[in-house]
């Protein structure tokens, strides 16, 4: 079985930055595709050294929960020290409990006692999909189009970018599990935004964020050379600033979108949906990082 350095290949992904642990499961299996196009469950399955994929796609959809027997063998192909042992085991004994809230409280409680902030906020499978992936936003813009249909085959068709009407279907279902959307039948199927929205306060979500913005970083890069320049602005600005503004520079930014979206969002009278992504990053180092590099290099000397 494959045990080797999981770790390795997957550096931005640990345990802890989840509360659920097919999140984690799913996440991984996404990162591994993303970069191994011939990456697929059944080999997934064969490197875990299971029969046959169905164990595994049984636990990624919801249909049954992780045995020992996979358990113990998926805490191996991770190769997990004792500490992600324990804190994974738990989520799984935590997704096991349905009908015991003082039993759900105390793992909890050991959850976020293992944790390393000390920080432990629920965040499911469906709530992680919602935030991290970008065509769960696209659809609901979508929907306040005049023209939106719908239908996941005519959904997925009118985004420039790849998503299969399978992956629409799923997200509809799980937005409207979570609240987001309410799919009425009254003369015709329609569909219906709700006011509810996801909350994206706590470290778990942060992850579902930074993979959403992964995402649509990926899609501006595309679009470079996709989109023509006459329907599209990419610009940047290169400056020297003191670090101390930071916190008046992004609330400049914040700002700024607030102001667009006020002066342009267009919902009854739009037909097209655009996304907006403003990047704000240094290019160079702290002198205390250069002194870290620095002390670290001659440690390991």
């Amino acid at each position: 079985m494959e045990s080797l350095t999981e770790k390795q290949k997957n550096a931005d992904l640990e345990i802890f930055q989840f509360t659920d642990y097919r999140s984690f499961l799913q996440a991984y299996f996404s990162d591994r595709k993303k970069n191994h196009k011939l990456w697929t469950y059944g080999v997934w399955a064969k490197k875990l050294g299971l029969k046959n994929s169905t164990s595994i796609l049984k636990v990624l959809n919801g249909s049954r929960e992780a045995g020992p027997e996979i358990t113990e063998k998926l805490v191996s192909y991770f190769r997990f020290n004792e500490k992600e042992r324990r804190y994974f085991e738990d989520l799984i004994r935590l997704s096991k409990v349905t009908h015991d809230p003082a039993r759900k409280m105390a793992i909890m409680d050991r959850l976020r006692l293992q944790h390393p902030k000390r920080k432990f906020t629920l965040l499911d499978d469906k709530s992680f999909a919602a935030i991290s992936r970008w065509w769960f936003y696209g659809i609901r813009q979508l929907t306040k189009l005049k023209v939106f249909r719908l239908d996941p085959d005519w959904i997925a068709a009118r985004f420039r970018f790849k998503v299969s009407a399978k992956e629409i279907s799923h997200a509809l279902k799980t937005m409207e599990e979570l609240g987001l959307i309410k799919i009425t039948q009254e003369s015709a199927l329609s569909l219906v935004l709700t006011e509810k929205s996801l909350n994206t306060t706590d470290d778990v979500s942060n992850e579902a964020l930074k993979r959403f913005h992964e995402e649509v970083l990926t899609l501006a890069h595309a679009s470079v050379r996709a989109t023509p320049v006459a329907e599209r602005q990419i610009s940047g600005l290169t400056l020297a600033v003191k670090t101390e503004d930071l916190p008046r520079m992004k609330a400049f930014l914040r700002k700024m979108e607030d102001e667009f979206a006020v002066e342009f969002e267009a919902p009854k009278e739009g037909d097209q949906v655009y996304q907006l992504e403003t990047a704000l990053f240094p290019l160079t180092k702290f002198s205390k990082e250069i002194a870290k590099e620095k002390k670290e290099e001659g440690d390991h000397t």
